[in-house]
């Protein structure tokens, strides 16, 4: 599809003698090209009326909805002049000369799409001419051969790649072919299935540690049975609570065994005089 787009800038242009001229010419294009009229926005609802088969567009659109900036036309107020504007001019050179980046120019075609309002982008000439010119991505992709190359190498080495899988090489390549291993991984999927019923359905020991609420309630009581045990001793109650609790359990254990230990040290230093007493058929007892 080809377009012919006329677009008025701020030319005072009489609308009825344009569309008189403009009809002579346009029988001879209709079937090859779809003409977009482009007036001022005070003069849209009147072009569109003045030719109903025409499609409009606006010149500029603004990057806010609403708000205190004169001048400026938000994307709902175009969408509300006719029904035959589809579309709105971007990127102007005049525009951007003003200050439009191609920032504002993203946001104000996002704001026209919200209201099914198409962008003419312009400033085309200018990319086309960077990417000539090995500018940016898209020009090295486009003009530097060893960049090709390198694509061209990797494309031959993911073939290579894909034909091993094909063939059935290597461990990727056995697991794409080889149905033994997809008959395995069934088995092993129908097994690990039915295990999963018998748990659900509580059987087995896993199924009643899963399902039985008896067997939580038992092991909730058994730990508020802990709960009270550890308390207690902790507060010294019973003969656990006291030898945990009472330090004179401690010291008395501790004097006994003292005791012991010189009553074993006293014995063996009398040892020798008891085996001596003994010789000589004298018993003394201790």
């Amino acid at each position: 599809m080809k377009y012919l787009i006329a677009n008025w800038k701020m030319n005072s242009i009489d609308i009825e003698e344009w569309f008189k001229g403009f009809n002579k010419f346009f029988r001879e294009i209709k079937n090859d090209v779809e003409v977009i009229v482009c007036p001022s926005y005070v003069d849209i609802v009147k072009c569109s009326q003045q030719a109903p088969n025409l499609i409009m567009a606006a010149q500029d659109v603004s990057i806010h909805d609403d708000g205190p900036f004169t001048g400026q036309i938000s994307a709902l107020q175009l969408s509300r002049t006719s029904e035959q504007l589809k579309y709105c001019l971007l990127g102007h050179s005049e525009v951007r000369s003003k200050g439009d980046t191609n920032s504002l120019i993203r946001i104000k075609s996002k704001k026209l799409e919200a209201f099914k309002i198409n962008s003419i982008l312009f400033n085309l000439d200018n990319v086309v001419a960077s990417i000539a010119n090995s500018k940016g991505s898209i020009g090295k992709l486009v003009n530097d051969p060893q960049l090709y190359d390198e694509l061209m190498t990797s494309l031959s080495f993911f073939s290579s790649i894909s034909q091993k899988i094909d063939s059935g090489e290597g461990t990727l390549g056995m697991l794409v072919n080889d149905e033994e291993i997809y008959n395995e991984a069934s088995k092993t999927l129908k097994t690990l299935n039915y295990l999963t019923q018998k748990v659900a359905t509580g059987e087995g020991s896993l199924g009643k540690f899963v399902n039985d609420d008896a067997l939580y309630n038992s092991i909730n009581d058994l730990s508020v049975n802990l709960n009270q045990l550890v308390d207690k001793v902790n507060s010294g109650e019973g003969t656990l609570g006291k030898l945990v609790n009472d330090d004179r359990l401690y010291y008395d254990a501790l004097n006994s065994v003292r005791k012991l230990k010189n009553a074993v040290e006293t014995q063996e230093d009398l040892a020798p005089l008891t085996t001596i007493t003994a010789a000589f058929g004298v018993m003394t007892l201790f």
